[in-house]
């Protein structure tokens, strides 16, 4: 089963620029890449995976959702991102920010505290998950947004 599927996929905000014309397909359990120049389409390619963006052109099918026509709840659930830009509320602490995106992909409460934990020692921040994120270096909040994009355990990160 193809995970991801992009088939002459076009995104472009100017002529050449953004996502011209993209195919390529990702396998179940395969590790993909994505590699280029500043301004070669990769964030763009990320959002269009992602829902944020729609495509202007070509097809894209994301966990066996058609992403050219909105993208369904029951497929964004299955997807974990940790994009370019950490997004926290600085004054609630890294469990706290965790647990408000366990929750909002559905997690129950006591699923969601052992999940937490486990991701939180495993990252290293164990000690630290109570501390406002205010007080967390830029790694630290690098390593939250991992936590986060992995807490409901997705089928695609």
């Amino acid at each position: 089963m193809n995970v991801i599927e992009a088939i002459e996929l076009a995104r472009e905000f100017t002529p050449g620029r953004g996502v011209c014309g993209v195919t390529f397909s990702i396998s179940q359990g395969e590790c993909f890449a994505v590699l280029g120049k500043n301004g070669s389409g990769k964030s763009t390619l990320a959002r269009l995976i992602l829902g944020l963006e729609k495509p202007h052109s070509g097809r894209l099918s994301v966990l066996g959702c058609d992403k050219n026509g909105g993208v369904p709840h029951s497929c964004l659930s299955r997807i974990g991102a940790a994009l370019d830009a950490s997004i926290h509320w600085e004054d609630l602490s890294g469990r706290q920010n965790a647990y408000f995106a366990a929750r909002m992909y559905g997690m129950g409460h006591d699923h969601a505290e052992r999940r937490l934990g486990d991701l939180f020692e495993l990252a290293g921040l164990g000690d630290r998950a109570l501390e406002p994120v205010r007080s967390y270096s830029y790694g630290m909040r690098r390593k939250l947004s991992l936590i986060q994009a992995l807490c409901h355990d997705p089928d695609l990160l």
